[in-house]
């Protein structure tokens, strides 16, 4: 078991993509009774550092996060599970300047994505307005467990350490995402038994009509029956599915993370980074 250890707090910048958690109970009515809209652009996203206690087990796709500190006013809510679903772990690809603007750690080798705890999106409206207050607050570890975010870790001796848990916020540089590209949904079927799509809790994409989501691993290779095996981005991408149970439509998309990313060079903020 590999835990995080704790870090100094950083402040969350304030974000309009991220408001309206609590209004999550709300999605599946809003979504059945209002037509689906393409997402046209994701991020730019910052990233922030949370201070969470997190257990991987190597070989495993799930985790347990304890809710001390601030946190620990979850532990009311019998909903919230404290364990959740992860990507397979891998090796970083973004390099130097890119790097640098979405705060990986100098030493960290390899990184996953968290996804939130199990039973987020079936809380009561107590703990969705209190979580939903916390996340308006800039508080990144609340920020972290409603969305989800990027692990990083350090393999050494046959082992993953984890340096630091990042919680993703909305900025004007930072990650950038290249897309929306059209999903190829023969390759939803391995995914969806592996549990890797997951349900959308950011109130601005269900709005859209979104349902699940799932992170891609950079150069990872995607197959299915009858059809060529497909690598979909060489820094990793987000999906995002329509419709229930992951059936196809026709706005399913993919967003692929840039590499080309600098943020502020010289006091000017680097045409990559402004979407």
């Amino acid at each position: 078991m590999y835990r995080l250890q704790d870090d100094k707090p950083n402040e969350l910048i304030n974000s309009a993509v991220l408001k309206s958690v609590s209004q999550v109970e709300q999605s599946s009515s809003f979504n059945s009774q209002t037509p689906a809209r393409r997402i046209e652009v994701l991020g730019p996203f910052g990233t922030e550092t949370a201070n969470m206690h997190i257990d991987l087990e190597q070989n495993k796709a799930t985790y347990h996060a304890e809710f001390t500190g601030k946190l620990s006013v979850l532990n009311q809510y019998r909903e919230i599970d404290c364990t959740g679903l992860h990507t397979p772990i891998t090796e970083i690809t973004l390099n130097g300047a890119a790097k640098d603007t979405a705060r990986i750690p100098e030493d960290a080798t390899h990184f996953c994505w968290i996804y939130p705890p199990r039973g987020f999106t079936n809380l009561s409206t107590a703990a969705k307005k209190l979580i939903d207050t916390e996340v308006i607050n800039r508080d990144p570890e609340f920020t972290f467990l409603a969305i989800g975010g990027f692990v990083y870790f350090k393999y050494e001796n046959h082992e993953y350490h984890i340096l630091r848990t990042n919680a993703l916020v909305q900025d004007i540089n930072g990650l950038v995402f290249k897309g929306p590209f059209p999903w190829k949904p023969k390759y939803t079927e391995n995914l969806w038994k592996q549990d890797r799509f997951q349900n959308i809790t950011m109130y601005s994409l269900l709005k859209l009509g979104i349902k699940y989501y799932t992170f891609i691993n950079p150069n990872e290779v995607l197959e299915a029956s009858n059809v060529p095996v497909w690598t979909p981005s060489e820094n990793g991408a987000f999906v995002y599915l329509y419709n229930e149970n992951g059936q196809p439509h026709e706005f399913d998309c993919y967003f692929s993370v840039d590499d080309y990313c600098h943020g502020v060079e010289d006091g000017i903020l680097s045409s990559a980074c402004v979407r």
